[in-house]
């Protein structure tokens, strides 16, 4: 907005922020600070000359599909142990989580699938590790026969194990991926030839169009940190040139999990980002 107005609005994004903005701390940027809604919602438009408002009849009526994945008795129990000690023991092994932060990383994953050790000694999931989720993928993946479908997750080990396990017609989107394998693999999908894409959240956002020809189903085996991402990645399926009369989004949450508290936040925080708009 100060291109448009720059005697009006403040040269500081830092003053301005600080002046409109509602701040929760984020230790994945490089401020640690990340920008989650406005203290009086509709104030700094208020202080523009003129806004208008955007238009979205573009886009189709979402159905959204909340599905409980109650963890294994092996998700369970490392859960229980990394929630109550910050320890778990895979076999002779400890997997400690000596900060805040790493512990709600590994419940993160744990919620996810059983987490082991690699031949490197690096928490990764073993290509037959039990989880409820991967369990109603495969669910739904009956309930929707011949359909192609575009599964999310935060983690790029989860998303290898799940995309070999959804079988030969799966691939994996992840940051390492070039630009000329994601353009193939992008194709493939809008062609019929992948009929399943797991996508890293952080991964898949932003440059993917043309994946709403193919699908209209989306499936989230968790969200990311960042809401953002997120939103972006929502918007993959649900866009001008969508055929479909809806999209049928599935959320899979673990009851007693940090997915239950994840999800709350990101809903309250984009809700009082939608007020001020």
């Amino acid at each position: 907005t100060r291109w448009l107005w720059p005697d009006v609005v403040d040269r500081s994004k830092q003053r301005w922020a600080a002046q409109f903005c509602r701040t929760e701390y984020n230790p994945f940027n490089y401020s640690h600070t990340e920008i989650v809604g406005e203290k009086e919602p509709g104030a700094f438009v208020a202080t523009l000359p003129c806004y208008i408002t955007d238009n979205e009849e573009f886009k189709v009526p979402t159905k959204t599909i909340n599905v409980l994945t109650p963890m294994t008795a092996k998700q369970r129990a490392q859960y229980q142990h990394m929630l109550n000690d910050s320890l778990v023991w895979i076999g002779e092994h400890p997997l400690v989580a000596e900060l805040p932060l790493v512990q709600k990383i590994r419940l993160r994953q744990i919620a996810l699938g059983e987490v082991t050790f690699d031949d490197d000694l690096n928490v990764s999931f073993a290509a037959d590790c039990e989880s409820s989720k991967i369990n109603a993928c495969h669910a739904i993946v009956l309930r929707h026969p011949g359909a192609q479908i575009l599964f999310y997750t935060d983690s790029k080990k989860f998303a290898h194990v799940l995309a070999k396990r959804l079988g030969s017609e799966a691939r994996a989107w992840t940051g390492d991926l070039s630009g000329p394998a994601r353009d193939r693999l992008k194709a493939d999908f809008i062609n019929g030839g992948v009929r399943f894409i797991v996508a890293v959240i952080s991964a898949f956002g932003t440059g993917t169009d043309g994946l709403h020809l193919a699908s209209n189903v989306e499936v989230w085996c968790n969200r990311g940190f960042n809401d953002v991402e997120n939103v972006q990645c929502e918007g993959r399926l649900n866009r001008r040139g969508q055929d479909a009369d809806h999209i049928v989004r599935y959320t899979l949450t673990a009851p007693d999990s940090g997915d239950t508290l994840d999800f709350e936040r990101l809903m309250k925080n984009r809700a009082e980002l939608q007020k001020s708009l």
